[in-house]
């Protein structure tokens, strides 16, 4: 896979994360309303009629956020994806620089013998 090929990879993955993150937004704000619309009819109920009705409504509130659960969870685990390819991507660059200590290591190996190790 080409560089170009793999930075195409992670920008797609990053949109993938923003997208996400909009339907992560708007299944927070449907929560929201509904815990409030829940609330203000608790305090309205009048009659055992009525909270019953409000249970079964709550109870069907449950099943529609457990499924917004599981494409919650999904999305977390394609963002743990793209954590794992930028962590992937910094082990492989990391290993292809050259760090201060091994560039100190070579030249001082290269002063006592007088040669380039590396030409060795």
């Amino acid at each position: 896979m080409g560089e170009l090929d793999s930075r195409e990879k992670l920008y797609e993955q990053n949109v993938d994360a923003r997208l996400f993150f909009v339907e992560a937004e708007r299944v927070e704000r449907w929560m929201n309303e509904k815990d409030r619309e829940f609330v203000d009819a608790g305090e309205r109920a009048k009659s055992v009629e009525e909270v019953e009705a409000l249970i079964s409504k709550f109870d069907q509130f449950q099943g529609s956020v457990g499924a917004q659960g599981d494409r919650i969870k999904m999305g977390l685990e394609r963002i743990t994806l793209i954590e794992q390819e930028f962590k992937n991507r910094t082990r492989r660059t990391s290993n292809t620089e050259l760090k201060p200590e091994k560039a100190v290591e070579q030249w001082t190996q290269k002063d006592r013998r007088g040669t380039d190790v590396n030409m060795a």
